[in-house]
């Protein structure tokens, strides 16, 4: 019986122990959440502070510049203050296009013409000034041509216009065609495919 008493305090103690040593490493564990926290809260607030401070500067430089007629101009008389292109990702597919022509004077040992047949963009605004005017895009006429056309993006301060030349064909506009058209999370991602192209004899 003293034996058992004995084993059952030692038990005891080592529950305490266990105890105690459990509630000090969730204690620092808590202590360090908050200080990891409180790093975090005072990095954002810092970057809120930059954000504030850079969309004054291109405030008072539009200000500044109110006898300018377009934007165009004053992006590049306020280049100080961080105005750019946006960064973008350009994507083109390509294949074939088995029409009635194609199908009959071509074979899969030897296919037709390889064309173009959609795009993907993908444009990043992070800092737009205006985020709540989603960016946009515009197709203008190549000059004269007719095979290929303008494709323009307008994103709005701080960020200039871009512009590439693509195939000029119709679009396929159904989501299940690929179709996509979205501004999220400061990406405006422009998912297209052409129509195909029908033989007529």
């Amino acid at each position: 019986m003293i034996e058992f008493e004995k084993l059952e305090k030692r038990r005891e103690e080592r529950a305490i122990k266990k105890r105690k040593h459990d509630e000090e490493m969730e204690l620092l564990a808590r202590e360090r959440a908050r200080a990891e926290y409180d790093q975090w809260e005072q990095k954002l607030e810092e970057f809120h502070s930059k954000q504030a401070k850079y969309r004054t500067n291109i405030i008072e430089s539009h200000e500044e510049n109110m006898n300018i007629d377009s934007l165009s101009p004053l992006y590049n008389e306020c280049s100080d203050f961080g105005v750019r292109k946006p960064k973008h990702i350009n994507r083109v597919h390509t294949g074939y296009n088995w029409n009635g022509y194609n199908r009959i004077h071509y074979d899969k040992e030897h296919p037709p013409p390889n064309m173009v047949t959609g795009y993907k963009f993908d444009v990043f605004y992070p800092d737009l000034i205006d985020g709540d005017k989603p960016p946009s895009y515009t197709i203008e006429k190549d000059g004269d041509g007719v095979e290929t056309c303008i494709i323009r993006f307008h994103g709005g301060p701080p960020y200039q216009d871009i512009a590439f030349k693509i195939v000029n064909n119709e679009w396929e506009l159904s989501r299940k065609k690929g179709f996509k058209c979205v501004f999220e999370q400061g990406v405006l991602r422009l998912y297209f495919n052409f129509k195909s192209l029908r033989y007529r004899r």
